[in-house]
């Protein structure tokens, strides 16, 4: 089903993304804190599809750790938290 497992420090993520024209989805578990979140856009053409994954791993990150964080400077830099291979480089 294209779920991504990966690690957010020693935490698994188990997460999918995913858009269709004007619109983006992102949902994310965290098996080991039993969290579980769930992001939908209606504004995938004012984004870029990094530019949302970053906000979503930001949501992820503050359920996580209780991190804020400055996505909006990723966003006006276009900067991607996401790396091949990894779930964020944290």
């Amino acid at each position: 089903m294209g779920w991504v497992v990966g690690k957010i420090g020693e935490e698994k993520v188990v997460w999918h993304n995913g858009g269709v024209p004007n619109f983006y989805s992102y949902m994310a578990i965290l098996p080991d804190s039993k969290y579980g979140m769930v992001l939908l856009v209606n504004a995938l053409n004012m984004f870029k599809l990094n530019q949302l994954d970053n906000i979503a791993l930001c949501i992820v990150r503050l359920l996580l750790r209780g991190e804020i964080c400055t996505f909006h400077l990723m966003l006006l830099n276009n900067n991607s938290l996401w790396q091949p291979g990894r779930v964020g480089s944290l």
